[in-house]
C-alpha cells in the first residue's frame, strides 16, 4: 500500500511539474520586433502589447495596418518611406480601432492623391506621439474619429499638415511643431489645439517677432504668444509658442499680483501679498530679500507680515522674489517706509509713547499696540 501511495505521489508531482512547465511556456509575450510592413502588420493583431520596428522601410506601398486595439507600434526612429511611383494610400492605417499608440516614426513621401502618412478612420482615443511627418500630401488624416491625442510631433513641409474628414470632434493637439505646410490644418469640426495654459498649445511659426536673435530669450514673460492662433471659426490654439519645442523651455514664474502699503507707522504691521503663476506649472517659492523677518513660502500665493517695533523707523527696500524651486526667478523691487511715530519711552508706564491716528490727525494716545 505504501509503495502504491508513493507511486501516486510521484505521479502527481510529475503532473504538477508538467502543468507548470506548460503554463510558463504558454505565457503571452508582451513585446516583439518586426522588420517589414507585412511582418509588423501581422504582429499588430493583439498578441503583443508593443511591436517595435528594427529597420527603415524604403519605397513602400500601403504599409502598417492595425488589426487590433490597445497595441503600441514604435518605429524606434526608423523611416517608413512611400513609393512615389505607385498609388500608395497610407504609411500607418487604423480602421475601427481604439486605444492604439504610434510612436517615434519618421514617415515621408506619401504623395499620391488622397494618401496620408497616418490615417485614422472611425478610430477613437488613439495616441500619436513623437513622430516626424514630412513631404506627404497629408501628414495626418483623421476621418470620423473622436478623442485622439496628437502630441510632440514634427509636422512640416506637407501639402496638408492635419486633415479632418467627416464628423470629427474632441481630437486634441498640443506640443507639436506644425509649420511650413501649404495648409497647416483643414478642419470643419470642433477640435482642440491646446491642453490648457500650463501644457500650452503648438508651434505654428506665428508671433516670431517675440523672439530675440539670441535664442531662447523670448520677449514674452510666459514663453507663449500674446494672441491665439486662429484655425477656423470653430477652432483655435489659445496658447501657441513663438519657438519650436517651446514647451521644453523652462520659464521663470510671473508675478501677477503684488499688494502692500508703502507707508507704515512704528508698531504697525508690514503686510505684503504676492501671487504668481509658473508657465510650466512648477511649484513656486515666495521670498522677500532672503530676509530673516520673512519666511520662504511654498504655495499658490503668499502673505508676508512683519510686526514693526518702536525703533524700526526707516526706509526699507525689499525685493519680492518668486522662483520655480530651480534657478529660474523673477524679482520685483518695492520700497516701504516705516514712519517714526514712537518718539520716546515712558518710564512711568514702561511703554513707548506712540502716535495713534484717528479721525483727528492731531490725536495722540499712550499705547503699546500696533498703529496703522
Amino acid at each position: 500500500m505504501d509503495q502504491k501511495l508513493n507511486l501516486l505521489v510521484i505521479s502527481l508531482i510529475f503532473v504538477a511539474l508538467a502543468v507548470t512547465a506548460v503554463s510558463v511556456n504558454s505565457e503571452p509575450q508582451t513585446e516583439t520586433t518586426c522588420n517589414s510592413c507585412s511582418d509588423c502588420s501581422a504582429k499588430l493583431n493583439g498578441d503583443y502589447d508593443k511591436v517595435t520596428l528594427t529597420n527603415d522601410l524604403i519605397n513602400q506601398n500601403d504599409c502598417i495596418i492595425f488589426s487590433s486595439s490597445n497595441v503600441e507600434f514604435d518605429c524606434d526612429n526608423h523611416l517608413i518611406d512611400g513609393d512615389s511611383t505607385t498609388n500608395n494610400i497610407f504609411g500607418v492605417f487604423m480602421y475601427n480601432k481604439n486605444g492604439n499608440m504610434v510612436n517615434n516614426c519618421r514617415i515621408e513621401d506619401y504623395i499620391q492623391p488622397d494618401s496620408a502618412a497616418i490615417y485614422l478612420w472611425n478610430s477613437n482615443n488613439n495616441f500619436i506621439q513623437s513622430n516626424t511627418l514630412r513631404y506627404n500630401i497629408k501628414s495626418l488624416l483623421i476621418e470620423t474619429s473622436l478623442g485622439n491625442i496628437v502630441t510632440e510631433n514634427d509636422i512640416s513641409n506637407n501639402e496638408n499638415g492635419i486633415h479632418f474628414a467627416g464628423a470629427c470632434s474632441g481630437n486634441e493637439f498640443y506640443n507639436n511643431n506644425i509649420i511650413l505646410n501649404n495648409q497647416n490644418v483643414v478642419d470643419d469640426n470642433s477640435n482642440i489645439f491646446n491642453s490648457g495654459y500650463y501644457s500650452g498649445g503648438n508651434y505654428w511659426g506665428s508671433c516670431t517677432d517675440l523672439v530675440n536673435n539670441e535664442y531662447p530669450e523670448i520677449q514674452t514673460p510666459d514663453g507663449k504668444c500674446d494672441s491665439a492662433y486662429v484655425i477656423d471659426g470653430d477652432s483655435q490654439d489659445n496658447y501657441p509658442y513663438p519657438v519650436a519645442d517651446g514647451w521644453d523651455i523652462n520659464f521663470a514664474p510671473v508675478i501677477t499680483e503684488l499688494e502692500y502699503a508703502s507707508i507704515v507707522r512704528e508698531m504697525g504691521t508690514v503686510s505684503i501679498y504676492v501671487d504668481a503663476i509658473d508657465p510650466n506649472g512648477d511649484e513656486i517659492n515666495y521670498n522677500i530679500n532672503d530676509d530673516d523677518r520673512f519666511d520662504t513660502i511654498l504655495g499658490d500665493s503668499a502673505t508676508f507680515e512683519w510686526e514693526t517695533g518702536p525703533q524700526d523707523s526707516g526706509v526699507y527696500p525689499f525685493a519680492v522674489t518668486v522662483d520655480d524651486t530651480t534657478d529660474y526667478t523673477q524679482s520685483d523691487p518695492i520700497i516701504i517706509t516705516v514712519e517714526n511715530t514712537c518718539k520716546k519711552f515712558n518710564k512711568k508706564y514702561f511703554l513707548w509713547d506712540c502716535q495713534m491716528v484717528y479721525d483727528s490727525p492731531q490725536s495722540k494716545l499712550l499705547n503699546q499696540e500696533a498703529i496703522y
